[in-house]
């Protein structure tokens, strides 16, 4: 009862997440004091001053008025709203619907079993990489850059992304880990699932991808075999079974999804403003003194 308790708050908590990036947004726009003081002839200029394709003015005066009020107006028709990316969502929606089905469908418990008895034939000593290659994309995130890879987002953005993905990962992971109570295929302790490791490799595997993908695809893809990598290493180690693995593959595409949604709106909660970079350099001559001026906004 408790598993099906927590499963049923996760899939809750995301689908809050995923709703509420699809509230439309009635943006209302103020043009204060500004005096017209000369006549405006309907047909011609009022054209570039009113008729706009996305602002609609309520309210005009009649053609050739002087307009001498302060405030005029507008409104937007169009009422924007932001589209959640529904394609994105599939794959991570099957991996965790998997991971799910697999705590209480008698076939896929046994095929977890079997999956889990092949690899420990396979394997007579543990392999200790998964421990460090999790955190191989996060490290990607970061480094093509510097490389010289160009990033979609800058480095302060990149930064939130990541907070905010791993954040929720975690969170997601801990709770569930804490409050389904699966045995570990070792019986050390149960918190099996879902897999913690596979999860963080992942949700920093998927922001490499949509970070790199348009400037260098194949390395974009790579986060995603180090990832695989790890979920293999931990049915291998006898650490997890395979619907852990899966499970903690779609809870980290998932998290970094819904990072990338929650990104304009904590920009906007903490009155973080987009600016371009510039580097000015100025020589500076003052009779027999030479100086360089250099002024950097990031």
């Amino acid at each position: 009862m408790t598993k099906r308790v927590s499963i049923s708050i996760l899939l809750i908590f995301f689908y809050l997440i995923l709703k509420g990036q699809t509230e439309i947004k009635n943006d209302t726009l103020i043009l204060h004091k500004h005096l017209l003081n000369k006549q405006i002839d309907m047909e011609g200029k009022a054209d570039s001053v009113f008729l706009h394709p996305i602002l609609t003015p309520v309210w005009l005066e009649e053609d050739n008025i002087d307009l001498k009020l302060a405030d005029l107006k507008f409104e937007n028709n169009n009422q924007p709203k932001i589209k959640i990316p529904y394609v994105n969502l599939i794959a991570p929606s099957l991996l965790i619907s998997y991971g799910i089905a697999a705590q209480y469908v008698k076939p896929l418990q046994k095929l977890d079993k079997e999956a889990q008895l092949s690899a420990i034939k396979r394997v007579t000593k543990r392999i200790p990489a998964d421990d460090y290659i999790q955190f191989a994309p996060a490290v990607g995130v970061y480094a093509f850059d510097l490389i010289g890879i160009k990033a979609k987002h800058n480095l302060r953005d990149r930064t939130i992304l990541m907070a905010t993905s791993n954040l929720l990962m975690c969170a997601t992971v801990q709770t569930l880990k804490h409050t389904t109570k699966v045995m570990r295929p070792s019986g050390s302790n149960r918190q099996s699932f879902p897999s913690g490791h596979t999860a963080t490799a992942f949700v920093n595997a998927h922001i490499l991808f949509k970070e790199y993908r348009d400037s260098n695809w194949w390395l974009a893809v790579s986060g995603y075999a180090v990832a695989t990598a790890t979920g293999v290493l931990r049915v291998m180690n006898n650490k997890h079974w395979v619907s852990d693995v899966v499970a903690g593959a779609g809870i980290g595409i998932l998290s970094a999804e819904a990072a990338y949604l929650l990104l304009p709106h904590i920009k906007k909660m903490f009155g973080i403003e987009d600016v371009n970079k510039n580097l000015a350099i100025v020589p500076i001559i003052f009779q027999k003194q030479y100086s360089i001026g250099v002024s950097y906004t990031f």
